[in-house]
């Protein structure tokens, strides 16, 4: 990866790409005016993080982009100082390291973080309360399964929507955020996007399965009597980083990724 690749990858890492359509595609915009179509991984690997991701509506957004279409890349740099980053005076130059463990390397504090706990700290965790969600219903599930259930407001979930709440955190524990599903089952994650471990975590010769989402972990454990660990990664785009995190971390456990097909 080129030195200017590696700084568009490092602006991206503090972008959500849980944002609305028009500015997702400003963001694929400034991306292709910084590095022309050499940027297309970058901006795949960047937008496969949201659950909205299709790839074919992907590649036809980027193949309709001119790279002379008015944005450039100082957007990335306006929308990484949003969440946080603070370079010193421009864009910072990556240099070869021996990489950071995973759970240690410093992230970027989002600004809905705050309103992640706020939501986390009043949901109904009951197995009563989550299993009646009109979701939970339709994905037969009938018990809390580390989740819980709260009426959130956002741009994706809706005004005032009862949602089932999901606690993201890092592999250390720390708590990072939250997804918040829908009766409809749409996604918005406020805060940043982290993990949910279920089952039998401390059991070392049983699998560890690594799933998108949350209903996924809870029906693979079904499977298992609910003797095996399911690592919910919070999206497509994540499953193969979550997956090695975890190798780092746990060397010699059975590490199985289980993608979802496309709907």
């Amino acid at each position: 990866m080129t030195a200017a690749a590696a700084e568009v990858a490092e602006l991206l890492r503090w972008i959500s790409p849980d944002c609305e359509r028009a500015q997702w595609v400003r963001i694929l915009m400034a991306v292709k005016a910084a590095l022309g179509e050499n940027g297309m991984n970058i901006a795949d690997a960047w937008s496969k993080g949201s659950d909205r991701y299709q790839a074919a509506a992907f590649r036809d957004t980027w193949r309709n982009i001119s790279e002379a279409g008015g944005v450039t890349a100082g957007t990335l740099i306006y929308l990484a100082r949003e969440s946080g980053y603070r370079p010193d005076g421009s864009i910072p130059r990556i240099a070869p390291t021996r990489p950071a463990e995973p759970a240690q390397r410093a992230q970027p504090e989002n600004r809905t973080l705050p309103y992640a706990r706020k939501i986390w700290a009043r949901v109904d965790r009951a197995d009563a309360a989550v299993a009646a969600h009109p979701y939970a219903i339709r994905k037969q599930i009938t018990h809390a399964a580390g989740a819980g259930r709260a009426r959130v407001t956002g741009s994706l979930v809706g005004q005032d929507a009862d949602c089932i709440v999901v606690p993201l955190r890092t592999l250390d524990g720390e708590f990072v955020g939250v997804e918040c599903i829908n009766a409809e089952g749409a996604k918005q994650t406020f805060g940043r996007k982290g993990l949910l471990a279920l089952g039998n975590d401390q059991d070392s010769t049983v699998p560890t399965f690594v799933v998108e989402g949350w209903a996924t972990a809870v029906h693979t454990l079904h499977a298992f009597g609910w003797n095996a660990c399911a690592v919910v990664a919070g999206g497509k785009g994540r499953l193969d980083q979550v997956a090695r995190d975890l190798e780092h971390r746990y060397p010699g456990r059975e590490i199985i990724v289980c993608g979802e097909a496309d709907q």
